[in-house]
């Protein structure tokens, strides 16, 4: 009875040193625990491009030039005068005085052709920007400058711009040739901002560009 006593106490004993040792682990085990629960829970990842809210701006038919015939594209090929394109400018993020078709990460998206539909992220701030090109030829522009070349722009649907020319102000030349004179060229981006505010659709909203020319005269 004694020898079984003993080696129930002895038992004991080893367990409880074991215990005191591993005491130390099982508390950063527990901290570690504590942390992780503490921890912010990570967000959702970012939905893909395919499952951003979208919305729809419809382009116009374009009207090229002094003549306002309508044209299959802005601009035809090989032509020195017309719109080059409508681009939907990420706010704030692009000088107007650059050619805006060299930054496409800039783009929110681009109309260049007639009748274009484009599907757009919704909630992005942007600009409407409509790039021109206007060769003097002594017949509809009698010299390059801006102040000659007048590009006219109206929206409804999601927001309404009432159908009016662009303002000297709001063309910024980035490209020009013999400027000013009566065989000169330029090429120029004329802004729509909101007043400095940028513009943005909701989802599922819809823009129509109504209206679009561009005007030469002097």
């Amino acid at each position: 009875m004694a020898g079984e006593l003993k080696w129930g106490m002895d038992r004991y004993w080893r367990l409880k040193r074991r215990l005191r040792q591993l005491s130390p682990l099982l508390l950063v085990v527990l901290v570690l625990v504590s942390l992780l629960l503490l921890l912010p829970r990570s967000s959702s990842p970012s939905p893909s491009a395919d499952n951003w809210p979208k919305a729809v701006v419809r382009g116009p038919t374009f009207t090229i030039a002094g003549r306002r015939s309508t044209q299959p594209l802005a601009l035809p090929r090989g032509g020195l005068t017309g719109i080059e394109n409508i681009y939907l400018m990420k706010h704030g993020s692009y000088s107007p005085y650059e050619n805006l078709a060299d930054n496409s990460l800039r783009w929110l998206g681009v109309l260049s052709y007639s009748g274009q539909v484009l599907t757009v992220k919704a909630n992005e701030v942007f600009d409407l920007v409509v790039a021109v090109r206007a060769k003097a030829d002594r017949e509809n522009l009698a010299y390059a400058v801006k102040e000659n070349v007048k590009v006219w722009l109206g929206t409804s649907g999601a927001f309404t711009i009432p159908f009016d020319c662009a303002p000297d102000e709001r063309e910024y030349v980035f490209y020009s040739e013999g400027y000013g004179t009566a065989d000169g060229y330029l090429r120029m981006n004329v802004v729509w901002d909101n007043d400095g505010e940028g513009y943005a659709l909701l989802p599922g909203q819809e823009l129509w560009i109504d209206n679009l020319i561009l005007e030469l005269w002097g």
